[in-house]
């Protein structure tokens, strides 16, 4: 018989075991090589010997299959993924696959390898007992996506999934099919004592709200920068054209053609694909993408009957409404969930809301719109927050029922509590945190129209520089003598360190220009312009406090005006006529906030008339 008119491994090729699936096993090829000096992209070290990677298979790695019931040769595999994988991705978003001949005996002695690697406890137990088909005459070459020829480079991999709500989920469906699955999986786990998966809501992948595919960012293992790895997701052109063409291939669940159709399988191919990041540490460097495993799924062997019968039991069991999960009942509208403890709050908002997603609104987001550049605020960021891509939110989604807005603010006013355990994890992107700035010097209200309320907002670096020179301040102070250096080790010192520890800070200035005008203009009332100007300075920070807390943070407010005003101006250019009031401290929120004592209401509170 005639061999297939495609490449052949060499006779002497020497096969390097990297991981391995329930149907496939990965190689990388090398051959031995005696010399030692050779350099770190080309070669690999395994017992002692240094195998070279021949250079026709540089940036390849081997796929062999494994002899399982429902296997499809490797010939069949690739011929669906040339005429109906290929065509519908440029090359360079596809994880490449050609076939290979493999010579004789390789197979044998690869399966020889994986018993000894059994009896000698290095292949993992779940996958021991099923070896390499020796009826498969051909590998598959595949684009290397490891680090492994760029060592200054990260991987990050991710499993889209469902990129679109499920075409038979219930009208009223709190979670995505992904999340619905997961639930159910995880409900699983916790009867068997097994461990749950927490990951993100694919439909926080193609947001059109940056913050919500940040959200998803962190569940993706492999890169440390959460905010550049969404950065990049971020409208990515191929998770666009993924997320098309499941749409286009959208008669899935319990609609559609016949479940053993090719159609479906297709369907059903690109809601099971990987994504490959590899990600330079350079960030000037070039982001390769590729999508993988993609082999044409296929109905047989029962596979069909189960897609089938998943659904029906996602939605009988009530999976898609969120009724099973055993995760507390409630939305982060709700009364429920401003009881919780800052810190309660927000591993709900991080761990529940983006996993299973939960599509509901904050209670504050009714009054904030889109950010306007306005002369008033001062956004003063890192080259972090300037990183950040602007959003809009051009999606209709789906609510949860929401609270009345009098109960929203109420329980907001509540929640509103002074945290000084702070951390650098902010919940959103810098954009939202600008956005909110803007909309309190917009609509906070000054009396007379006076808007005289100026914010310098510092993030990230320019944050804990202002709190260095809050530390560089007092140091001088306990020199001095004015501070007792007892006190200033055991007290103000971890406080002010505390403070550095978060995400960033606001400064409420009051600028004197905007008031003097008119305490000449209504002379009667001249004495009072300047505390009617701190009362709309202190509404601002009321407002901003009450804001960042509904997102996520942990606030606290302090005042080390005018001690800092001076080196506090120079280093950031203020204006010197500009009044410093006070500084807002937030971050995520890791501590508790103490015990609140209340005064009774009848000593505070006086009402005449009341019917």
């Amino acid at each position: 018989m005639t061999k297939p008119a495609f490449l052949e491994l060499p006779a002497g090729a020497q096969l390097i075991y990297l991981a391995e699936g329930g149907a496939n096993i990965i190689y990388r090829i090398a051959s031995v090589h005696s010399l030692c000096h050779v350099g770190p992209t080309d070669t690999h070290s395994a017992s002692g010997r240094h195998f070279i990677v021949p250079p026709e298979f540089k940036g390849k790695l081997l796929r062999l299959r494994k002899e399982t019931k429902t296997g499809i040769s490797y010939q069949e595999i690739a011929r669906n993924f040339d005429r109906t994988i290929r065509p519908l991705f440029s090359p360079d978003e596809l994880v490449d696959q050609e076939l290979v001949y493999l010579p004789s005996g390789l197979v044998q002695r690869c399966n020889e390898q994986l018993r000894a690697a059994e009896r000698n406890g290095e292949r993992p137990k779940k996958r021991q007992g099923v070896y390499l088909s020796v009826t498969e005459p051909c590998g598959l070459l595949i684009t290397d996506m490891t680090t492994f020829y760029a060592p200054d480079t990260v991987l990050a991999e991710l499993k889209p999934k469902w990129l679109l709500q499920s075409p038979s989920a219930p009208v009223n469906a709190r979670r995505c099919r992904t999340c619905a699955l997961r639930d159910m999986k995880n409900r699983q786990a916790r009867r068997a004592g097994g461990s749950e998966e927490l990951s993100f809501c694919p439909l926080d992948l193609v947001s059109d709200k940056f913050e919500n595919v940040l959200r998803a960012a962190k569940y993706v293992k492999g890169c440390e920068d959460q905010v550049r790895l969404a950065r990049i997701l971020y409208r990515n052109p191929t998770l666009q054209k993924l997320v098309a063409h499941q749409k286009a291939m959208r008669d899935v669940g319990l609609h559609g053609p016949s479940a053993q159709s090719r159609e479906k399988s297709l369907a059903m191919t690109l809601r099971d694909c990987t994504m490959f990041i590899k990600i330079p540490r350079d960030e000037a460097g070039p982001v390769e993408i590729r999508l993988g495993d993609l082999d044409l799924k296929t109905g047989a062997g029962g596979k069909a009957q189960y897609w089938l019968n998943l659904e029906s039991q996602l939605i009988a069991e009530g999976w898609y409404l969120g009724n099973n999960s055993g995760l507390p009942p409630m939305f982060p509208d709700s009364a429920e969930f401003y009881q919780l403890s800052p810190p309660a709050k927000y591993k709900y908002r991080y761990n529940i809301m983006a996993s299973p997603r939960i599509l509901s609104r904050s209670p504050l987001s009714s009054f904030l719109r889109v950010p306007i550049t306005t002369g008033r605020a001062t956004l003063i960021p890192s080259t972090l927050s300037r990183a950040c891509r602007p959003f809009t939110s051009s999606q209709a989604k789906a609510t949860a029922p929401k609270m009345s807005t009098t109960d929203a603010l109420i329980e907001a006013n509540k929640a509103r509590r002074t945290i000084y355990k702070l951390g650098k994890n902010s919940p959103v992107p810098d954009s939202k945190i600008e956005e909110l700035v803007n909309e309190a010097i917009l609509h906070v209200p000054s009396s007379f129209n006076t808007q005289s309320t100026r914010l310098v907002v510092l993030l990230h670096a320019e944050h804990e520089r202002l709190w260095d020179i809050v530390i560089d301040t007092f140091t001088q102070l306990v020199k001095s003598g004015t501070v007792p250096e007892a006190v200033w080790k055991n007290q103000t010192l971890p406080k002010l360190q505390g403070m550095k520890n978060g995400v960033g800070t606001i400064l409420f200035y009051e600028d004197p220009a905007h008031i003097k005008p008119l305490s000449e203009k209504f002379a009667i009332y001249k004495d009072q312009f300047q505390p009617w100007a701190e009362h709309s300075n202190a509404m601002h920070q009321y407002f901003l406090w009450t804001a960042l807390e509904s997102l996520g943070f942990g606030a606290n407010l302090q005042h080390y005006n005018p001690l800092i005003d001076a080196p506090v101006a120079k280093q950031w250019d203020i204006p010197s006529d500009w009044r410093l009031i006070g500084q807002l401290v937030f971050g995520s929120p890791e501590g508790e906030p103490g015990e609140k004592t209340q005064k009774p209401i009848e000593e505070r509170v006086k009402i005449f008339g009341k019917l």
